[in-house]
């Protein structure tokens, strides 16, 4: 009996463990990654997840019947991916377009939103790094900078082709 019963719960710790090996495998766990992956993210990851978002929030919003625009609401503001200091530097130049300078999307080098874009790391370093991006625009392409502090990735800057 004794031995009947530990097979049992051998073969449960061998299912159990199999299903858990499964949803790890496939990316179905249910626990946050979230934390993981900020401190483990690499330059391009950083980039692609501030520019995912960027272009999700850029648009028309189903829900609310509303368009929404990250430069008018500001909510790039609330950004992990970016520096304070970036936020003040786009605020600044946001500024100066109300007083009259040339508009375009500072985050984006473009009047117009793309529909796509693809990153690609450029230059790396333990301290800095340099990802392209390209978008949907024929031709069209920019460079982001980012600086590591405290083991985290972040924005510092974005290199329009015209600057």
């Amino acid at each position: 009996m004794l031995k009947k019963v530990l097979i049992i719960g051998l073969m449960s710790i061998v299912v159990v463990g199999g299903v858990f090996g499964a949803l790890v495998l496939a990316g179905n766990w249910a626990y946050s990654t979230v934390a993981v992956e900020a401190m483990t993210a690499e330059p391009a990851d950083v980039v692609a997840s501030f520019y995912g978002w960027y272009l999700d929030h850029a648009g028309y919003d189903v829900e609310s019947g509303t368009m929404r625009n990250p430069l008018v609401d500001r909510s790039y503001a609330a950004r992990e991916e970016l520096s304070p200091a970036l936020v003040d530097e786009i605020d600044a130049l946001l500024a100066s377009f109300r007083e009259g300078g040339a508009a375009y999307d500072p985050f984006l080098c473009a009047q117009d939103i793309p529909t796509e874009f693809t990153v690609s790391t450029s230059s790396i370093s333990e301290s800095a790094a340099e990802v392209r991006v390209e978008t949907s625009f024929v031709g069209h392409s920019f460079r982001v900078m980012l600086e590591k502090t405290g083991g985290e990735w972040t924005i510092t800057a974005v290199r329009c082709s015209f600057e």
